[in-house]
């Protein structure tokens, strides 16, 4: 039996909490169950108790004589890493210095990445409505973004963005730069942020999660 329910849409960050399932291989302790937000499943009732926000991906857990919901992706992730990667393999031990460059790595996707990107998906699917000039300033910041993850992975010199293997910090950027094209960001532009997505759909698990 399942030990949480994991509530997901086929979005960046739904994606991010499938691709660190298959790394894990935790398919049996977590209950994975899609909610259709054309029909704002996210907005009912019931799902705002879970997550007052409204908002994909939360997590409940099972155990009704301990309720614990949690909600922000990236905190889902460090919570299963927590649970289910005791020997570290895609995380660092807690208070060690990758820990907390792997934090700063989850703030600045959540602060930096992700509004800006956001908002050229909805330019792309004609959802926001912007001025031309507005467009540029986008795509001025959002090549600066990906520029900072290059000088990142430039820096560190080990082809991974902390420490020196594939950690949830790959996850929390992944399916984000996995949109580059769709996005109309030239990635090759950014070598090796360009390689560390090839190198990283070449992992089943990976590719596999990213295809929810």
């Amino acid at each position: 039996m399942s030990d949480y329910q994991l509530f997901l849409a086929s979005t960046t960050n739904g994606r991010k909490i499938t691709v660190l399932v298959e790394l894990l291989n935790i398919q049996s302790k977590v209950e994975i169950i899609t909610i259709d937000l054309a029909k704002k499943q996210q907005k009912e009732d019931w799902f705002l108790k879970i997550n007052p926000n409204g908002k994909i991906p939360a997590l409940a857990s099972k155990d009704s004589s301990n309720p614990f919901y949690l909600s922000e992706s990236n905190a889902i992730l460090q919570f299963l890493v927590s649970k289910y990667d005791t020997e570290n393999k895609f995380s660092y031990p807690v208070n060690s210095n990758n820990y907390f460059k792997t934090l700063e790595l989850s703030l600045f996707q959540v602060s930096a990445l992700a509004p800006v990107q956001g908002k050229i998906f909805g330019v792309i699917r004609n959802l926001l409505h912007l001025s031309e000039s507005d467009v540029n300033d986008l795509y001025t910041e959002i090549k600066r973004v990906y520029q900072v993850l290059e000088d990142i992975l430039k820096s560190n010199n080990t082809g991974f963005l902390v420490g020196d293997k594939l950690t949830i910090a790959e996850v929390f950027v992944l399916p984000w730069i996995e949109k580059a094209a769709f996005s109309k960001i030239d990635l090759t532009q950014f070598p090796l942020l360009n390689d560390l997505l090839k190198r990283s759909l070449q992992v089943p698990e990976i590719a596999k999660g990213l295809a929810y």
